[in-house]
């Protein structure tokens, strides 16, 4: 008979003991303190989603939370560089971020976190025996999250310091509530409509008219991405944007098909090979044909408009191909009553329906002038043959 040999791999995120103060002598390095957060976090994620986010660890990264000369610090970017989710490792002090909050852990006997004006309004946790425990869970309840907010409770003083309450909106988690050390978590549940509606923090809307090229614009509306129900498969990075140049967002890396690129003049959204393209009216007869032959073409309204209500279009588009596994469109171009080859510099005189096959959503229909979305609806098993 042949023996069973059972095989374990290493742990890709190395096991260390986790508790003690930051930056303790004979303590784990910062790369093993990095990793085993994460790893406690995943393993304890609940059904969330952590496990599923694309990770980019900064062993160079200054933060403003530094001690010393020569002092260094680890940053962990979840979910791409402009996700505004990350976790950062210095000797001082460490943090997760996410959504405009911040959850520290602050080494007990370097400094007083509560006098440091940097940590005022936010979320502060000494150094104790369940430290490391706090930042897994920061990074568990925050993953896939649409909204986070958090309020200073009322109540002693614990041995983590001042108590806070932690209110976390995240679909892919049930119901839960958990304290560690002087944090209560209240995922999914001990906030009202009102309570959310009084924390929103939505992000001011861009101002100006027409469409945006900038950074600015491209952040945005990575935010808007991330508050929706498209948040948990996206992974937002930015570049360009600066001196008058176009940004690019991209949403599922660098290389991935699937981004946004803001111009003045032309803006466009591309996923699986499907292009989706936003033109100024005075710009529409310059573009060459053949960049944009076969594509979709939006024909409303972009020069004079809010530039908020055009990237709320764009944000419209993403939302549905966000997760999909397959779109494909139909075009149709009617004048004087009859179908005829497209007129490309006459985007109003084409219709199109987008169809898109995405099981992160429920079936629904979206008109954007002269695009249809049909996202999973009106299209038949037959329509899907080799896309």
């Amino acid at each position: 008979m042949g023996k069973l040999v059972r095989v374990r791999r290493r742990p890709r995120y190395p096991s260390v003991p986790m508790g003690g103060s930051l930056g303790e002598v004979g303590g784990p390095s910062p790369e093993d303190l990095m990793w085993g957060i994460v790893r406690e976090a995943c393993g304890a994620c609940r059904g969330g989603i952590l496990h599923l986010l694309s990770l980019e660890l900064d062993d160079d990264w200054c933060g403003e939370f530094i001690v010393g000369e020569g002092s260094r610090s680890l940053c962990l970017y979840l979910g791409g560089r402009d996700s505004g989710f990350r976790v950062e490792i210095g000797p001082g002090a460490s943090r997760v971020c996410f959504m405009g909050e911040r959850v520290w852990l602050v080494g007990d006997g370097r400094h007083d976190p509560l006098a440091r004006e940097g940590l005022r309004g936010d979320v502060v946790c000494v150094a104790n025996e369940r430290a490391t425990e706090l930042l897994s869970e920061a990074l568990c309840a925050f993953a896939g999250a649409r909204g986070v907010f958090h309020v200073e409770a009322d109540g002693p003083m614990g041995p983590g310091g001042r108590p806070y309450d932690v209110y976390v909106r995240n679909a892919c988690l049930a119901p839960y509530r958990r304290t560690i050390a002087n944090v209560t978590f209240h995922v999914n549940c001990d906030a009202t409509k009102e309570d959310w509606a009084a924390h929103a923090g939505a992000a001011a809307d861009p101002t100006g008219q027409g469409m945006g090229s900038s950074r600015a614009d491209a952040e945005w509306l990575a935010r808007r991405l991330q508050q929706s129900d498209a948040a948990p498969f996206l992974t937002p990075c930015i570049s360009g944007g600066e001196g008058g140049r176009s940004s690019c967002l991209h949403l599922n890396g660098r290389d991935g098909d699937f981004w946004v690129s803001l111009g003045p003049h032309v803006s466009k959204i591309c996923r699986m090979g499907e292009c989706v393209w936003f033109v100024a009216e005075s710009f529409r007869g310059e573009l060459p044909c053949q960049d944009r032959c076969g594509d979709v073409i939006y024909g409303g309204a972009v020069e004079g408009r809010p530039r908020a209500e055009l990237l709320g279009l764009i944000c419209d588009v993403a939302r549905a191909f966000a997760g999909a596994t397959g779109a494909f469109h139909d075009e149709l171009v009617v004048v004087g009553g009859r179908a005829v080859p497209p007129d490309l510099d006459r985007p109003d005189s084409r219709s199109y329906d987008v169809y898109v096959r995405n099981d992160h959503t429920e079936p629904y229909r979206r008109r954007l002038s002269n695009i249809d979305l049909h996202v999973n609806c009106d299209a038949a098993a037959d329509d899907w043959e080799g896309v």
